[in-house]
């Protein structure tokens, strides 16, 4: 169990950067562009009770005291998220006509190999006080931990698709992906509750538990245990939100990664249905590693397991974006949301200004709510050429700001190349 909670609760949401919806614009090109390849890297980390110092203590060294866990426990809803993303991506696209030698079309093939990882979490407040605090607070009760649920996975993705633009301001992107699954580690907990007695002497856990995991023995980058497919399609259709005919807005609707990976048949699934009690020691903390309990947390968990091998569906988190963009003289304005499928993840919406510098420069800032957090803000700086894209910029940074307040920590960045 302490195995358990402590991965759910802190090495899900490992450092990371990510969070960027909107991707298809890489595959984008004009009448003067003929092909555009680059790589883009991207990540996030948030959470909506842990914080950004926790975090980092965790893994890079570091004490919790007392005041942190308090405002962690403060700042948790009744259930809790957490999610950390990690992309890197080499990316080409090229107009057919270029290829042809045909009238332009606005037609573009792509294709996209990237590395995906994800790391994400369901919890709930009691499970959070329990780790920080130990079970002594629960005396003379019985708690439930649920919900409780992770799922870290890491792919390689092959991509290739369609980008078709139209000149009154439509389009439309297609992509389908081969997935070369390389380690997964999915735990569902469906039932796992906790008596305490009042004095603290005795302490029974009701659970019911299942845990899968590719193959221990083959767990490097590059690893092979399992294959999915994935589909992304996006919308683009122009919007007259201005007097200006000609500076239509453009509204976009995309779903992307809808698909799945299939684990090889070496993975090890763990079960375990079972209640446990045992007494005659004052335990306080039944995550101690010190205790001299017989039959500690970590050999409990090896005696009421049952393991066997077995293939698994893993269904990728699709999600589904919306947003709206308009250009109005030197400004950019977006304004957007985005859900997430099989995710843990709340109802995200966001808003975006850009003002268009001189010399290619373009300044943006961000407020955002929801998904794997609370309230965030963002900036990003881009300068496009006529021969190249360079961009940097984050999503949320809150949590670099104040890291004892907030959990929200991202960067991104894109260098492309235009011919």
């Amino acid at each position: 169990m302490k195995k358990l909670i402590t991965i759910a609760l802190f090495i899900a949401p490992v450092f990371s950067w990510a969070q960027i919806l909107d991707r298809n614009k890489d595959y984008q090109t004009n009448d003067s562009t003929k092909i555009v390849f680059g790589i883009r890297s991207d990540g996030f980390n948030n959470s909506t009770a842990l914080t950004a110092r926790v975090l980092n203590n965790v893994f890079y060294g570091g004490f919790i005291d007392d005041t942190q866990k308090d405002h962690m426990i403060n700042r948790a809803k009744p259930i809790n998220s957490s999610g950390s993303i990690l992309n890197a991506s080499l990316y080409y696209s090229q107009r057919i006509d270029s290829i042809n030698g045909k009238k332009q079309s606005g037609l573009n093939f792509f294709g996209n190999l990237a590395s995906r990882q994800e790391n994400l979490v369901l919890f709930s407040d009691k499970a959070l006080q329990f780790t920080l605090n130990g079970n002594k607070q629960f005396a003379n009760q019985t708690v439930s931990l649920t919900p409780l649920e992770y799922n870290h996975f890491r792919y390689t993705q092959f991509q290739f698709g369609l980008r078709k633009d139209f000149k009154n301001g439509n389009g439309f992107t297609f992509g389908t992906s081969f997935l070369y699954g390389n380690t997964s580690q999915y735990i569902t907990v469906d039932r796992l509750d906790v008596l305490i007695s009042e004095t603290g002497d005795r302490l029974s856990t009701d659970a019911e538990i299942i845990m899968n995991e590719t193959n221990t023995d083959n767990q490097n980058y590059m690893a092979y245990n399992g294959a999915g497919l994935s589909f992304d399609l996006e919308g683009r259709f122009a919007v007259q939100l201005l007097a200006d005919s000609t500076n239509p807005g453009i509204f976009h609707f995309a779903i992307s990664d809808l698909g799945f990976i299939q684990w090889h048949g070496n993975s090890t699934q763990t079960e375990i249905d079972t209640f446990y009690s045992y007494s005659g020691l004052h335990v306080e903390n039944i995550f101690d590693p010190n205790s001299n309990i017989t039959g500690s947390p970590e050999n409990l968990w090896d005696s009421v397991a049952t393991q066997s091998q077995k293939p698994y569906l893993l269904y990728t988190p699709s999600t589904l974006h919306f947003f709206l963009e308009q250009s109005y003289k030197k400004f950019i304005f977006k304004l957007g949301g985005a859900h997430r499928n099989k995710a843990f993840f709340y109802p995200y919406f966001y808003g975006k200004c850009g003002y268009q510098f001189p010399k290619g420069f373009t300044l943006s800032g961000q407020f955002n709510y929801g998904g794997y957090g609370k309230l965030g803000g963002g900036l990003e700086i881009k300068h496009e050429g006529k021969n190249h894209i360079l961009e940097l910029g984050s999503t949320n940074v809150e949590g670099f700001i104040s890291p004892d307040k907030w959990g929200g920590q991202s960067i991104y960045f894109q260098i492309a190349a235009k011919l």
